[in-house]
């Protein structure tokens, strides 16, 4: 379901406008976990390598 008002864009589309992959892929080839990704978890690792491809998650 898409939130209609939300301030913020979701990891998916941060990921997919930083890189050309989507999110599965993007994860697959990054070894995270997919899963907690979408439901809004982020480890100290995913974080590290989010930042170190440009991705900015507050």
């Amino acid at each position: 379901m898409r939130k209609e008002n939300s301030s913020k864009p979701s990891i998916a589309r941060l990921v997919k406008k930083a890189t050309r992959y989507n999110l599965n892929e993007y994860c697959y080839l990054r070894n995270l976990s997919v899963t907690s990704l979408y439901k809004g978890y982020i480890s100290k690792k995913a974080a590290k390598i989010l930042m170190r491809d440009g991705i900015k998650i507050k």
